[in-house]
């Protein structure tokens, strides 16, 4: 695994090793490998992002690195919404003082994603009515729609795009055109893409 890992054919993982198909497919790091890169970026993009929001709207934010900055941004200006969330770093975002309202999706606590999952989140997902999604993605390929690689975290994230009134997809310039294992939000039902290059 070791020399596999050092010629970029295997990725470690929690649960060992995965292989990493050519052509650009991808498989996703746990949360806390992912936290500090491309910061920029995520910084930019959820700036931008946090532009789109209006007052008293009701908003999700999936458990990616960008919207965790796009959580503290809300949180730091005490912007008046509602925000669903299954992920516990972008709850714990609004901890401290704040004017956000903040509904945690129950579930099983994935160590890997720092998010619950499971038939209980995506059950919990169907007694809301969202007004805007903010969803970040593995892979992104115009024309198709969003990609990720594990399956507890894919289903949950469909789940909720059936209950938002708009999509917005945020993600960094690396996310384009590359897929992984499983297509999970077709490219029609994305309303708007805030990234960092044109």
């Amino acid at each position: 695994v070791t020399a596999r890992a050092a010629q970029g054919k295997v990725v470690r993982s929690l649960r060992g090793a995965t292989w990493v198909p050519p052509d650009g497919f991808l498989a996703e790091g746990p949360l806390w490998e992912r936290l500090g890169k491309n910061l920029p970026a995520k910084r930019a993009i959820a700036k931008t992002a946090s532009k789109l929001i209006k007052a008293n709207s009701t908003l999700y934010l999936d458990g990616s690195t960008t919207s965790i900055e796009l959580a503290r941004i809300i949180a730091r200006n005490r912007m008046e919404v509602t925000i669903v969330t299954n992920s516990v770093l972008v709850s714990a975002c609004f901890c401290s003082a704040t004017s956000a309202r903040v509904i945690q999706l129950g579930g099983m606590l994935n160590l890997f994603s720092g998010c619950t999952t499971g038939v209980e989140t995506e059950k919990a997902a169907e007694d809301y009515f969202i007004d805007v999604g903010f969803f970040a993605t593995l892979g992104y390929i115009p024309g198709e729609g969003t990609y990720e690689s594990f399956a507890d975290t894919f289903r949950v994230k469909q789940a909720v795009a059936k209950r938002c009134s708009q999509i917005i997809l945020i993600l960094d310039h690396t996310k384009f055109g590359k897929r992984s294992l499983n297509r999970v939000l077709d490219d029609a039902s994305i309303s708007t893409i805030v990234t960092d290059r044109p």
